[in-house]
């Protein structure tokens, strides 16, 4: 069960711990991110919101960056 997601009303518990807010916003910030890189390396436009409206974003204009924790450049080095 240590890979089973388990989703119940407000918590997810997964490989055996309930995942806190942060956590869950990391994952799924990181797997967007993988999304939008395959579409990417795969030549494909992929669908954004800018300035309340939806936009194409050209594979050459994708910039990944927007993907990257802004908590994590404030965190000391380990």
């Amino acid at each position: 069960m240590s890979n089973q997601i388990i989703a119940n009303k407000q918590k997810i518990l997964l490989g055996g711990r309930y995942l806190t807010g942060e956590e869950i916003d990391g994952l799924v910030r990181q797997a967007v991110r993988e999304a939008v890189l395959d579409h990417k390396r795969a030549g494909n436009p992929v669908a954004g919101w800018k300035d309340g409206k939806v936009v194409i974003v050209q594979p050459e204009d994708i910039d990944l960056s927007v993907f990257d924790d802004p908590a994590e450049s404030t965190k000391s080095p380990k």
